[in-house]
């Protein structure tokens, strides 16, 4: 929920600077779909962090680099 929240404040800010600016419809219309995008990754990265949290300390902070590193490539 928490992360719902943020996607949602951090597209209303993006919004709100593009309507400002004067950003065509189509735009406005690619910070959607970078909010959504994002929101279903990091989604995405709950699982994974869920799967290692058992695993010895340093394998887990090699995972989490290597998965957070996936993500923000994509």
């Amino acid at each position: 929920m928490l992360q719902t929240i943020g996607c949602s404040g951090w597209e209303a800010l993006f919004r709100l600077r593009d309507l400002y600016v004067g950003q065509s419809y189509e735009h406005l219309s690619l910070v959607h779909i970078n909010a959504v995008a994002g929101l279903i990754l990091v989604a995405g990265l709950r699982y994974v962090y869920r799967a290692i949290w058992d695993k010895p300390m340093l394998i887990r902070v090699v995972l989490v680099l290597i998965a957070s590193y996936i993500v923000a490539a994509i």
